[in-house]
This record gives structure tokens, C-alpha cells and sequence, in this order.
């Protein structure tokens, strides 16, 4: 009774004209519009989704699944600048290196060291020169900087593990690379994404309905409510 009399004495008092007022009437009539119209059906739209339909959308997308091949290298690399005349020189000093990795040395039966002492003194890069020039896993679309485009260029131009590159001489510097582990592509299970693919699959469900329940206001009601 007292809520009413207050509703009454508003009225009268031109309240339900105020601005505020009517911004606050549209949100409460808005808010119960989609209680009573779009939040069932979103609550349907969240119902388990059938292995039928969850199977069909993983075989759809089914690259997106795919890890790619990626490969660990190390890397000795000297960086002659623009004068050829010290690109000749990195050249024949990486080619010696080389001939001591393989006649001079046991480092051609320890892969897990890459080159060993030899990047100390055969390489300026420095995130590995003192760790035997290991350098992180790479795949074949591997980005970054040129530098790195041309050492994954190498690396998958090598066939087996242990195998060292010829001396490559190209825009970005000097390279020696030598394969050290391949792990192979997989995919991943049906059972391993499948929670993911339908958690996607009630979005996208719920978004179309969101989107249906909006156009069908839109359309119906062309003029705004002042």
C-alpha cells in the first residue's frame, strides 16, 4: 500500500517523465523482455551437444588439430655485415670449424651437446653461444625475424638427426646449423578436445539465438521508444 502511495505521489509530481526515470522503466522492461523471450532459449542452447554433431565439427576442422613437426637445432652463425670481405672470411673460418667438428673432434656422436665449445668462439648469437648454440623447437612456419627465417630455412632442409648443414652463406650472416631432435606431427584425439569443441559449439549456438532475438527486435520496432 505505502509503495502505492509513493508510485501515485511520483506520478503526480511528473516523475515518471524525468529522464532517469524512464532510462530506468526501459532497462527493467528490457531486462524482463529477455527473461521471458531469450534466456530459455539460451538455457536450452547450453544442453549437452551429441557426439554426433561433436564428431562432425572435429573431422571438419580437423587441420586445426594437427600439431606440426618441430625441430631442435643448434646454431653457430657469424655476422659479416654488408663487407665481403669478412663474409669471406666467416666463411672459411666456419668450413674449418666444421672439418674439426667431424675429424677432429667426438662431437659428431653427442648430439645432445650441438656443437659444444664450438660456439664460443663460431658464433655471435647470443642467447646460445655459451649453451653449444642449442636453440629452441622450430616448425616450419616458424615467424619472427629474418634471421630466424632463415635458420628454420636450414633446419628443414636436414633429413636426419645428428646431420649438420654445409656452411650457408645468406643475406642475414653465416650459418652452420645441426639437427638435434625431431619431434613428429600428431593430432590430437577426439576425446582430448572435445570438451573445448563443445563449449565453441553452445557459443555459437547462443550467440545466433542473441543475434535472431535482436534482428527480430530491430526489424519489428524501427523507431526507438523516446
Amino acid at each position: 500500500m505505502e509503495r502505492r502511495r509513493l508510485s501515485q505521489a511520483a506520478h503526480d509530481a511528473g516523475l515518471d517523465d524525468d529522464p532517469m526515470t524512464r532510462a530506468e522503466i526501459a532497462r527493467i522492461l528490457a531486462t524482463r523482455l529477455k527473461e521471458e523471450l531469450l534466456n530459455p532459449k539460451l538455457k536450452a542452447a547450453s544442453a549437452p551437444v551429441t557426439d554426433e554433431r561433436l564428431r562432425e565439427l572435429y573431422e571438419a576442422q580437423s587441420a586445426r588439430f594437427q600439431s606440426p613437426e618441430k625441430r631442435q637445432v643448434a646454431v653457430l652463425w657469424l655476422n659479416p655485415g654488408a663487407d665481403p670481405g669478412r663474409a669471406k672470411m666467416y666463411e672459411e673460418k666456419m668450413t674449418k670449424a666444421r672439418e674439426w667438428f667431424f675429424n677432429e673432434s667426438d662431437l659428431a656422436e653427442q648430439i645432445d651437446k650441438g656443437f659444444s665449445v664450438l660456439a664460443v668462439d663460431h658464433s655471435e648469437h647470443a642467447p646460445t653461444r655459451f649453451k653449444g648454440g642449442v636453440l629452441g623447437w622450430l616448425d616450419a612456419q616458424s615467424g619472427g625475424s629474418d634471421w630466424n627465417h632463415a635458420v628454420t630455412k636450414i633446419t628443414f632442409s636436414l633429413k636426419e638427426t645428428g646431420e649438420v648443414s654445409p656452411v650457408v652463406m645468406a643475406p642475414e650472416g653465416v650459418f652452420l646449423v645441426r639437427l638435434m631432435a625431431i619431434q613428429p606431427a600428431k593430432k590430437q584425439s577426439f576425446q582430448d578436445v572435445r570438451p573445448s569443441l563443445e563449449r565453441e559449439e553452445q557459443t555459437r549456438l547462443r550467440k545466433q539465438l542473441e543475434d535472431k532475438f535482436y534482428q527480430g527486435i530491430k526489424d519489428r520496432y524501427s523507431v526507438e521508444w523516446p
